[in-house]
């Protein structure tokens, strides 16, 4: 076995290579870009959309309509499915992300109409929630369930 001096400290080569790769993968692990979903959870507010968007595009291109289970998120990606709880009385559904909130609103979501009425706050307006990401095994699943009035 080889030996490394450095430092008059005596250390093995093997041990010396365990180690760095003990440290070098503490190190990645806590790098914000490597995190695994860092999204995965997240608490907050939700509100729903207003009528008068029927119709215009979404950041992602498509179509809105009040009528499909779709949601605006500043941060998760275009696609993403989450499931979305009303904290107060337990109701979820699974939402597709297509839209961007505007820069200054401080809410988790914004929901579509249909999907605020499911949740049970489509009188009050705004509801706590929680909002877990669907794995990606699952969305195949999630694509066969059709959506309202289609």
């Amino acid at each position: 076995m080889g030996l490394l001096f450095r430092n008059s400290f005596l250390v093995s080569i093997p041990a010396a290579l365990v180690l760095l790769t003990v440290f070098s993968e503490i190190a990645l692990a806590q790098h914000p870009l490597r995190k695994k979903n860092n999204h995965a959870l997240q608490y907050g507010v939700a509100s729903f959309y207003s009528n008068r968007f029927n119709g215009h595009r979404t950041a992602d291109g498509e179509i809105f309509s009040n009528r499909k289970f779709t949601a605006a998120h500043n941060s998760l990606p275009f696609g993403t499915y989450v499931k979305v709880t009303n904290r107060a009385n337990g109701r979820w559904i699974i939402l597709r992300i297509n839209d961007r909130l505007h820069y200054r609103n401080k809410r988790l979501l914004d929901l579509t109409e249909v999907a605020a009425r499911k949740l049970g706050f489509h009188r009050r307006g705004i509801a706590r929630v929680k909002l877990q990401v669907v794995p990606r095994g699952l969305i195949p699943y999630l694509e066969l369930a059709p959506e309202p009035g289609l």
